[in-house]
C-alpha cells in the first residue's frame, strides 16, 4: 500500500536575461554604479520599516499566551512521529502543513468496516484521523452495548495495513484512534415517535458535532508545551465522503494562509439561506485559530433544555439542539469569532467539493433543474454540467459509498494512483455496475492527469495504523 518515494525536485527556472548574459561582463558606468547603489538603499529602508510594521502589527495579536505557543509548534512542521515519512516528499512546497481529520462516527457493523477502508486509503494522508462515537454501539442487529468504559486496545502493525478480520467490539475494546463522546444526551439507536419514525429531537447530529470539536479541542489544550502533536488546519468530513487531504494541502499553500495565525472556514459554501451562508458537513476546512475559536465558543454556548432540545428552525443564536450541523456550525463560529463561510469554488467557477457523485453532478444543468437548494443563491456563472467540477476536487460525497461491501475507496485509488489493492481486501470484478460510468471515466482521467502534473500522485502515506 506504501505510495514509491518521490526524488528530490529539480527547479528549473528561466530567465528573461539569459540571452543577454555576456553583457553583463562589461564595466559598469558611474551612471549605473549610482543607479545600483541608490535601488540597494531604497530596498534596505523599505525592509527595515516593512519589518517594524510587521513588528507592531504582531504586538497586537499576541494577547493570546496560548496561541502564542501553539504558532511556535506549528512552525516546527508537525507530529515527530511524521518526520521520517515527510522528509520522503520535503520539496513539496505543503508538505508540512498539518491536518487533524474529524470523523463525527457511529459503531455499527457496516461503520467498523468503512473505517479499515478509510484508514487503508484516504486516512493515511491525515496527520492524525480520530473517530468520534456515542456511547451506545451496535453489535448486530438487535444488540447493542454501552461502551462508556472501554478501554483502547494497543496499537501495533508491521506493514500499515489494516486487518479485516478483527473486531475489537466482541472484546469490549476500541480502537486507539476511535474514542467515546460520553457525555451525549440524545440516544441515536432506539428513538422513535409516535407513528414508528425517528423522531427529531433525537437526531443528534449536532450535538454529536459539536461535543466531537470540543472533545479535539480540549485533547489539544492538554498537551504540554514540549508536545509537538499540534496542528495547522482541521477538518470535519463524514464516512461517506473520500477527501483529498493532500489537495487541501495544497490548496491553502497556495493561497498563502497561516492556519495558526489567520481565521478561515471553508469548503462548499451553501447559500440558500438568505444572508446565512454556511459549510456543508460534507467537508469543513478549518484553520486553527478558527477551530479554536469555534470550540471555545461551543464550551460556553446554551446546552439542551426541554425548551431548546427540538430541531433549529431559523433562529439565529448559537445553542445546543437536535438536528443537522452545518448551518449552526457556521453560526456559531460568525457569532463567536466572526469567521464567515469561504467557497473552494476555482477561478473558472468550478466546485471542488463534490456533494453528489462525479457522474451525477456532471449531468446537472442549472435551467432545467431551477433554483433547488444546490443552486439557490450562487453566482450565475458558477460551473454545471461539464463544467462542474475542478480537475483537483477536495472531497468526493455520495451516499452510496458508505457501502463498505463495495470498496469505493479502494477503487478511487486505483483509478487515481495506480495503486494495487490485494485481491482479499478488495476484488475489483465485483466493484458495481454505477450509472453514466463513461462520464466517471472522462472526469477520473482528468483528475488523475492534474494529481500527476501537480507531483500529488508521489506523496507517500503519512500515518501507518494498526
Amino acid at each position: 500500500n506504501n505510495l514509491p518515494a518521490i526524488q528530490p525536485a529539480v527547479m528549473t527556472t528561466t530567465s528573461p536575461h539569459h540571452k543577454t548574459t555576456t553583457s553583463l561582463k562589461r564595466p559598469l558606468s558611474v551612471l549605473q554604479l549610482i543607479f545600483l547603489g541608490l535601488t540597494g538603499l531604497a530596498a534596505m529602508i523599505q525592509f527595515w520599516m516593512g519589518s517594524s510594521h510587521q513588528g507592531i502589527h504582531s504586538s497586537s495579536h499576541d494577547h493570546d499566551i496560548r496561541d502564542k505557543a501553539l504558532r511556535h509548534h506549528y512552525q516546527k512542521g508537525g507530529n515527530k512521529q511524521q518526520k521520517e515519512s515527510q522528509n520522503q516528499y520535503q520539496n513539496q512546497p505543503h508538505s508540512s502543513i498539518t491536518i487533524y481529520c474529524i470523523l463525527p462516527y457511529v459503531w455499527t457493523p457496516a461503520s467498523r468496516a468503512k473505517r479499515i477502508e478509510i484508514l487503508n486509503t484516504w486516512g493515511k494522508r491525515c496527520n492524525k484521523i480520530q473517530f468520534l462515537i456515542d456511547p451506545m454501539v451496535q453489535v448486530n442487529e438487535t444488540t447493542y452495548l454501552d461502551a462508556t468504559n472501554w478501554e483502547h486496545e494497543s496499537a501495533s502493525s508491521s506493514d500499515g495495513t489494516i486487518s479485516t478480520a478483527t473486531d475489537s467490539t466482541m472484546s469490549h475494546t476500541l480502537p486507539p484512534d476511535v474514542h467515546v463522546i460520553k457525555d451525549m444526551t440524545r440516544a441515536w439507536h432506539n428513538c422513535t415517535n409516535n407513528k414508528g419514525k425517528k423522531a427529531d429531537e433525537c437526531r443528534n447530529i449536532w450535538e454529536k458535532v459539536w461535543r466531537s470539536f470540543v472533545y479535539v479541542h480540549r485533547e489539544q489544550q492538554s498537551l504540554n508545551d514540549d508536545d509537538d502533536e499540534h496542528y495547522d488546519w482541521y477538518l470535519k468530513t463524514d464516512w461517506d465522503a473520500y477527501v483529498f487531504v493532500d489537495h487541501i494541502r495544497q490548496y491553502v499553500h497556495q493561497q498563502s494562509w497561516n492556519g495558526a495565525t489567520q481565521h478561515h472556514f471553508l469548503g462548499h459554501q451553501d447559500l440558500h439561506k438568505k444572508n446565512k451562508p454556511f459549510i456543508s458537513g460534507a467537508l469543513q476546512i478549518f484553520s486553527a485559530k478558527s477551530f479554536r475559536a469555534l470550540a471555545r465558543t461551543l464550551e460556553h454556548m446554551p446546552k439542551a433544555t426541554p425548551q431548546n432540545i427540538t430541531e433549529f428552525s431559523g433562529e439565529a443564536i448559537c445553542r445546543d439542539g437536535a438536528g443537522l450541523a452545518d448551518f449552526p456550525t457556521a453560526l456559531c463560529l460568525k457569532q463567536g469569532a466572526n469567521v464567515t463561510a469561504e467557497s473552494t469554488r476555482d477561478e473558472e467557477g468550478r466546485e471542488r467539493v463534490l456533494l453528489f457523485p462525479p457522474q451525477d453532478l456532471l449531468t446537472f444543468n442549472r435551467t432545467e433543474q431551477g433554483e433547488w437548494w444546490y443552486w439557490g443563491g450562487k453566482p450565475q456563472d458558477v460551473g454545471q454540467m461539464e463544467n462542474c467540477c475542478s480537475p483537483l476536487p477536495l472531497v468526493f460525497h455520495a451516499r452510496l459509498y458508505k457501502d463498505a461491501s463495495a470498496g469505493h475507496y479502494y477503487f478511487m485509488e486505483r483509478e487515481l494512483y495506480d495503486r494495487q489493492v490485494p485481491v482479499e481486501t478488495w476484488d475489483p470484478n465485483k466493484y458495481p455496475k454505477l450509472k453514466r460510468r463513461e462520464l466517471l471515466n472522462t472526469y477520473m482521467q482528468k483528475v488523475k492527469a492534474a494529481i500527476q502534473r501537480e507531483n500529488l500522485d508521489k506523496l507517500p502515506p503519512i500515518q501507518k495504523w494498526s
